[in-house]
């Protein structure tokens, strides 16, 4: 008969898993189909928080109703209480009737609102160490059979492994996700890069195209305007070349805004100094803007 349980049990921890989309759905349905195997009235699968030091509840089974909706609020630390123990101690924990330990007193109002008498927890063990207890809430004080405690020390095995597994493959689906992610978001950089060069060789051809036309001009005066002309889209050539290639960056820096202004105007009274510029600017002190001075200008 003890065999044919455990049978169904694995069974039934089994199925939880496959049924299962998340670790914590793991929890629910094994508790589920083997708390009525265990003979408990109710039961609690507890797991460790990120600190360490607390214990929360994953899943529940017949918890009483009236408290059921304060059991999301349920923190244990560990050491404290039967499930407590389990997990600091790596043992079982069987409390045969609670109202008659002593040191248990401050459980006892618990037990009474609960109403349970005598408990059996477990620690979850993976080989990285616990990550949580299951424990079993019975109404009665009850002397816990070999039988039953092989049969819960088995549940918690299987709950532990099935737990650890269902995690590792929730981290290996978010791994993937995130992967997939990073591949779209390099594909579409590739995209830029690829546009960014069909852009360079556009501009290219069209500086050649220019260089050609000189060749094709009589008059000395067109010949020498349209070389100005080419050289200018040979130096934006240049600089485009270099502000889309992808080793590219920028040197932000602390800019006083009339200082690119200033020396644009210098270049262009360089280049025209046939046409009068003049610069109106405030006498006050102006904000510093953040950007790369040689782009900008």
């Amino acid at each position: 008969m003890s065999d044919a349980r455990e049978l169904l049990a694995v069974r039934e921890i089994a199925h939880a898993f496959l049924l299962a989309e998340h670790p914590d759905d793991v929890q629910q349905f094994a508790l589920d189909r083997v708390t009525p195997l265990i003979g408990a009235s109710f039961s609690l699968v507890m797991q460790l928080g990120p600190d360490g030091g607390l214990l929360r509840p994953v899943a529940q089974h017949e918890w009483p109703a009236p408290h059921r909706q304060w059991i999301g609020a349920l923190r244990v630390r560990v050491g404290d209480g039967p499930s407590g123990l389990a997990v600091a101690e790596r043992r079982t924990v069987e409390i045969e009737d609670l109202f008659a330990d002593p040191s248990l007193e401050a459980w006892y109002e618990v037990a009474t609102e609960l109403g349970f008498r005598s408990i059996i927890a477990v620690p979850l063990e993976t080989a990285e160490g616990p990550i949580g207890a299951v424990a079993f809430y019975f109404a009665d004080a009850t002397c816990v059979s070999d039988e039953q405690r092989a049969l819960v020390r088995l549940v918690a095995d299987q709950l532990a492994a099935a737990t650890d597994k269902s995690r590792r493959t929730d981290a290996l689906r978010r791994a993937n996700a995130a992967l997939a992610e990073a591949n779209a978001e390099l594909e579409l950089q590739a995209a830029s890069w690829s546009a960014a060069a069909r852009a360079r060789t556009a501009s290219e051809g069209v500086v050649v195209e220019a260089m050609l036309s000189l060749t094709r001009q009589d008059d000395p005066r067109d010949r020498t305007d349209r070389l100005a002309a080419v050289q200018w889209l040979a130096q934006h050539a240049r600089e485009y070349r270099e502000v889309t290639a992808p080793t590219f960056v920028l040197s932000p820096d602390d800019v006083d805004p009339r200082e690119p202004l200033r020396e644009a105007v210098a270049r262009w009274r360089a280049r025209a100094p046939m046409i009068p510029v003049q610069i109106d600017e405030p006498t006050v002190l102006l904000p510093t803007m953040r950007a790369d001075v040689a782009q900008l200008t």
